[in-house]
């Protein structure tokens, strides 16, 4: 997580097993993760606004795999 005052960028991973339809396909039993990043605006201590990029494509192919 870094931070310049108004906005706070924050990278993630989101893991998991895949139990149930997701993105169109069937349940696999695979342990899949999703890589992200966050970015928000702060104003007067709130979140004002928000942005998220994902691996939808690379968590896509885990779960066909």
């Amino acid at each position: 997580m870094v931070s310049d005052g108004s906005s706070v960028a924050v990278r993630y991973i989101l893991r998991g097993t895949h139990t149930g339809t997701f993105m169109g396909v069937a349940a696999s039993g695979n342990e899949v993760e999703r890589h992200a990043v966050a970015i928000f605006t702060i104003v007067d201590g709130k979140v004002t606004e928000g942005h998220i990029v994902s691996d939808s494509g690379g968590l896509l192919g885990q779960l066909t795999k």
